[in-house]
């Protein structure tokens, strides 16, 4: 049985972690890129908090292959060129250039809205 977990109301889970990422568009290069949230220090869906810590440590491992997947899967469709506080965004924030067409066309439709992280978790804390 889940443990219940007692956190102030600003901790709980949200929906998104931050607002619709941003998209832009150059027709010369037809470069398609996205900026926004990937994760937040909010207990998210599974019942996890990922700490800014925690995001800060793994951002340069992550720099060494940073293949953006769709949804989870082993699905590449785009590449992150800027991550976190060392590239100029928030400490929780990716700018990702998108490859696949299909990808795209679900931004474009704002049928993709919003970005996850996804984690294997190495340690964790039990929180009381």
């Amino acid at each position: 049985m889940a443990k219940k977990i007692n956190l102030p109301e600003e901790r709980k889970f949200k929906r998104f972690v931050g607002p619709k990422f941003e998209k832009s568009y150059d027709p010369q290069t037809n470069d398609f890129v996205i900026t926004g949230y990937f994760t937040s220090d909010n207990v998210d869906k599974m019942g996890d908090i990922i700490t800014k810590e925690a995001t800060r440590a793994a951002i340069a491992d992550y720099k060494q292959f940073p293949t953006l997947r769709l949804m989870h899967q082993p699905i590449p469709c785009g590449k992150v060129v800027a991550i976190g506080e060392a590239d100029g965004l928030q400490w929780n924030q990716l700018s990702a250039r998108i490859v696949s067409d299909d990808v795209k066309k679900l931004v474009a439709e704002d049928i993709l809205m919003a970005m996850s992280v996804g984690i294997i978790v190495k340690e964790f804390e039990p929180v009381n």
